[in-house]
């Protein structure tokens, strides 16, 4: 959430810009780990999914099993880069044992929109 949400794959060269409170607090608390004295190393998630990670996707799948329809804001049709909570972890763990600095994204090779995410879970639902 801290880069622009364009859809793209997320880099170093991607530019980071708030879009709402939640990703300026992220940002504001980088820029401060940024001109720490220290060495440092930031791990930047997507959306961590996996076990008890519901989010969204929960409330889209008992609608679909219910309804047979989710009803969602808007169009649907940015893509979103998601990540395992244990990739996420693997990599957090990688990071340490190397001692590495720097920026470390975490996410899928492969946005999805939330439209594609309700036809993945339709499609899981039969």
């Amino acid at each position: 959430m801290m880069y622009e949400q364009n859809g793209r794959r997320a880099t170093r060269r991607e530019p980071m810009r708030a879009q709402g409170v939640y990703s300026a607090s992220k940002l504001a608390a980088f820029e401060h780990v940024k001109r720490l004295p220290n060495r440092w190393a930031a791990m930047l998630p997507c959306i961590i999914a996996g076990p008890g990670r519901g989010g969204l996707f929960v409330p889209f799948a008992r609608s679909i099993a219910r309804f047979g329809t989710a009803v969602y804001p808007g169009e649907g049709g940015h893509p979103v880069h998601t990540v395992h909570v244990e990739d996420a972890a693997s990599l957090l763990v990688r990071v340490v044992e190397r001692r590495a600095t720097g920026i470390f994204n975490a996410a899928s090779p492969s946005p999805l929109s939330i439209d594609q995410w309700v036809d993945v879970i339709a499609a899981d639902l039969g």
